[in-house]
């Protein structure tokens, strides 16, 4: 139902391995996909190793990046919910509730600098349906000239995400509570457009 897209690049392999294990107690039937960016392949079993030997998570290749781990998924599974995640990300408990339809969820934050209203929604631990990844990658919206040499976005996937969910106007649902060491837990789903 799941499949888990882990993004790796210097974590060491105890942490991915661990995160592997609490994925598979937790969802013990799902495809776990490690995408690795430009560091040697950690020798664990039974999950997908994606790796394209370059670094890319740059300021000049991050939309390339995303674009390719979105891809990732496309190519290796054919599950209806695709959750990134770090190897920090702390997973405790099943997701309950996924959206319904063509959608990006997690934890949603709205912030203001001066009147100029800004929204992220955590990269560490982000859903997207199938049809929202497709939709993602056909577009090829994170190829785009507008993420190269751009200071605004550097390497930093969930503010790219967030431009482009408003830019057209994409669902994105504050659905679930991911953060770093933290637990994640459920939240009242609420529509950003």
């Amino acid at each position: 139902m799941i499949t888990f897209v882990m993004t790796v690049y210097d974590e060491p392999l105890e942490m991915v391995a661990r995160q592997v294990d609490k994925i598979r107690i937790l969802y013990p039937n799902s495809t776990v996909v490690l995408f690795y960016d430009g560091v040697s392949t950690h020798p664990i079993p039974n999950v997908i190793h994606v790796n394209h030997g370059q670094h890319l998570k740059t300021r000049y290749d991050a939309g390339k990046w995303m674009h390719l781990w979105l891809s990732a998924f496309l190519e290796n599974s054919s599950d209806p919910y695709m959750l990134k995640i770090d190897p920090d990300t702390e997973l405790i408990q099943p997701i309950a509730n996924l959206p319904v339809g063509e959608a990006v969820f997690g934890s949603v934050r709205i912030f203001y600098v001066g009147r100029t209203r800004y929204f992220r929604i955590h990269g560490g631990g982000c859903g997207y349906s199938r049809s929202m990844v497709e939709k993602l990658v056909t577009n090829r919206w994170f190829l785009s000239t507008e993420f190269i040499n751009n200071l605004r976005f550097l390497d930093q996937e969930d503010v790219m995400l967030a431009h482009v969910i408003e830019r057209e106007r994409l669902n994105c649902i504050d659905h679930i509570e991911f953060s770093c060491g933290r637990p994640i837990t459920p939240k009242t789903a609420v529509a950003h457009r």
